[in-house]
């Protein structure tokens, strides 16, 4: 994680595709990817309405340092009609309310991070 803020390391280009040209159906989708889960989850409108589990590492120092708000994450999931459920280990523990994300990325530290499940 302290290598993608670094300023220090050079910069390397990857080439991505979208999504939705990879492939048109998952039964589960995880994601993590340092902050850039909001660039992930636009390449992806079609997929979001087909994939019925999302798991998302969530990581706040990482969406702050690429300029995208875990608001924006939260919108886009339920728009899909998608909602965050804690993850603790392999088990799903219950519902996470908007309020309670945004209150632990507030809180979590700059090595905080969570795995979120997006289920309907």
């Amino acid at each position: 994680r302290d290598a993608i803020l670094s300023d220090t390391l050079p910069l390397v280009m990857v080439p991505m595709l979208p999504l939705d040209l990879v492939t048109d159906h998952a039964d589960v989708v995880k994601i993590d990817v340092q902050g850039g889960e909001v660039d992930v989850l636009k390449g992806a409108p079609k997929l979001l309405t087909r994939c019925p589990v999302w798991v998302l590492e969530i990581w706040p120092r990482g969406l702050g340092h690429a300029h995208k708000p875990l608001r924006e994450i939260l919108q886009r999931m339920a728009v899909a009609g998608l909602r965050p459920h804690w993850m603790h280990g392999a088990d799903v523990a219950g519902p996470a309310s908007e309020d309670e994300l945004l209150a632990w990325a507030l809180t979590c530290g700059d090595n905080g991070f969570v795995n979120l499940v997006f289920r309907a």
